[in-house]
């Protein structure tokens, strides 16, 4: 990825707002993605995205604990499918990244670093990390930015066309950075870490991104 080249892209309003120009500033990127997301499925997993989604849903509880647990979440996913003329269960599917990684044991799973280096007098608080995701996604990657759903705050992710957010800060200095630790346990009644990193990102405190992460059981083992 060349960073001087990441595009950012505003969106205004809430999630039904935002998801609808999420869906129709991106339309042709999102249509491409899912394309080449197919073209992964058949050579990594032997399947058609259809046969792949059909049976993720019917093996996992996610949809369900997404509208219980996440349902702006849900809410914005369905007008960006909406928006980008795409199908909202495929769409579903595509956000869940990680979970992809121990669905199937054929996925070779990520292997990202993530570096935080504490403030001092001469800088701020710095946070890094790197995102070793599927080649098909590389050249894609987008920031969106956008306001919170619980606050005043403003949130700005790192994502791709069709996603909601793969890592990101908030501006009450809070960010979210993960490492997928794939020899854990998954749980197919947990909630998937796309929708943990978005509920985290509204977050104002420490202490609060704390009291999320203890009421969301993780779909997949996250550092």
């Amino acid at each position: 990825m060349d960073t001087e080249k990441l595009e950012l892209f505003d969106f205004q309003g809430g999630p039904e707002a935002r998801g609808h120009q999420h869906g129709e500033v991106l339309r042709p990127r999102v249509a491409e993605l899912l394309a080449r997301w197919a073209d992964n499925l058949h050579r990594v997993h032997g399947v058609t995205p259809d046969v792949y989604v059909q049976r993720f849903f019917a093996e996992t509880s996610f949809r369900e604990t997404l509208n219980r647990s996440a349902p702006l979440v849900v809410q914005e996913i369905k007008a960006i499918a909406e928006a980008a003329n795409v199908d909202f269960d495929t769409l579903l599917a595509f956000q869940h990244v990680n979970e992809e990684f121990w669905f199937d044991p054929k996925s070779a799973g990520e292997a990202c670093s993530t570096i935080a280096l504490g403030r001092s007098a001469a800088q701020p608080t710095l946070v890094a990390q790197n995102l070793d995701l599927d080649g098909y996604l590389d050249g894609y990657q987008i920031l969106i930015r956008y306001d919170c759903d619980q606050s005043d705050g403003r949130i700005l992710a790192l994502s791709v066309p069709g996603m909601i957010s793969l890592n990101g800060m908030n501006s009450f200095g809070f960010a979210v950075c993960d490492n997928a630790l794939v020899q854990l346990h998954a749980d197919c009644t947990g909630v998937p870490a796309f929708a943990i990193y978005r509920l985290l990102l509204e977050a104002r405190s420490v202490a609060q991104a704390r009291q999320i992460i203890a009421e969301c059981p993780h779909a997949s083992g996250l550092n």
